[in-house]
């Protein structure tokens, strides 16, 4: 899906400095040259002190709704920068950047990022634009009265573990913002603790010795008799755990991706999250295979690494439940914005499959 293209406007808050200057003719030259080295300083200094930042070239900032809580406002800054919001507020930062909000907050930032956020918790959320193929159809119009189903299949982080209330564990918060904006979609989830990308194979499937075997009741094989519309997977880090090879893994997302595809299902992976292992290799590990997933599956890759993670694989302490492997509240909030953001409804609802 393409984003679809937004007018462009360009702004006339600086207006060009201008100066009289009488100079002897010999000196015209030097003059003209000090006098447009100022002017460009001039115009650089009133561009970077605009508090509402529309002085950018093609720089559009717009919101709908109105008053009483429908409406809303965004801002853009930047060359090449949108923000829009519904119902909430939403802002983008630097170049090539949209930042959308719906019935939440939401932030972007980075170049070629897009945050989105629909009743999520706020916060800054940096999003691959390829990711997702949730633009065009997030901007679409949708019958929401339609009905929908999705499936989830994964391990503990997907089941809601450390969660302090369970209510915000992802899944139960994007089952809640899903139900509400579509009341005929139905979210189930099918995830159990300790599942590896073998625990989702085929009833079917006999794995290489050695390897765990499928489990029937909460497989890629129930996921599909369920006849759902969607299904998101979201096996955050036990492969690695287990010492599985990337190769491993990846064989078995495609056996997965294969099977959703020949029944004509949509799927979504979630690419790996942050564990604290206390190995390097093994946190290198994690970190190709979130390179793997993304590059294989956007723009149906789900980014659950950017906004948890530290530079060397680890979770952020303001993620960190405190057992070296789980998200706390705070992190399975950013999960659930993560995954509102590629607006699955809306892609169910706009696309033929």
């Amino acid at each position: 899906m393409t984003q679809t293209d937004r007018p462009s406007t360009k702004s006339d808050a600086v207006r060009p400095c201008r100066f009289r200057v009488r100079a002897r003719a010999e000196a015209v030259i030097v003059l003209t040259t000090l006098l447009a080295l100022a002017c460009a300083s001039h115009d650089g200094s009133a561009e970077a002190s605009s508090s509402s930042s529309t002085s950018a070239v093609t720089a559009s900032n717009d919101s709908s709704g109105g008053s009483g809580g429908s409406g809303g406002s965004g801002s853009a800054a930047d060359a090449n920068t949108t923000g829009n919001a519904a119902g909430g507020s939403g802002g983008a930062a630097d170049t090539n950047t949209t930042g959308n909000a719906a019935g939440g907050s939401g932030g972007a930032a980075d170049t070629d990022t897009t945050g989105n956020a629909a009743g999520g918790t706020g916060g800054t959320t940096v999003i691959n634009a390829e990711a997702c193929g949730h633009v065009a159809a997030a901007d679409a119009k949708v019958d929401h009265s339609a009905q929908g189903h999705i499936v989830v299949l994964g391990s503990s982080t997907a089941e809601g573990k450390n969660a302090k209330d369970p209510e915000n564990a992802w899944v139960a918060r994007y089952t809640k913002h899903v139900t509400a904006e579509f009341p005929n979609f139905v979210v189930d989830n099918l995830a159990v603790g300790g599942f590896n990308t073998y625990r989702i194979q085929a009833t079917d499937y006999v794995p290489p010795e050695g390897r765990p075997t499928p489990r029937p009741e909460s497989n890629i094989t129930a996921a599909l008799a369920l006849a759902p519309d969607a299904i998101i997977v979201n096996l955050p880090n036990n492969d690695q755990a287990e010492g599985f090879t990337l190769v491993e893994q990846m064989d078995n997302y495609e056996r997965v991706a294969q099977l959703a595809s020949d029944a004509g299902v949509l799927l979504w992976i979630a690419t790996p999250q942050p564990r604290n292992f206390s190995e390097a290799a093994q946190l290198q590990d994690l970190m190709d295979a979130r390179d793997a997933i993304t590059d294989r599956f956007s723009p149906h890759a789900i980014d659950f690494w950017t906004n948890i993670a530290n530079p060397d694989g680890t979770i952020q302490a303001a993620y960190h439940s405190g057992d070296n492997v789980h998200l706390n509240d705070a992190g399975h909030g950013v999960l659930a914005e993560m995954v509102i953001s590629c607006a699955i409804p809306q892609v169910i609802l706009t696309s033929e499959h």
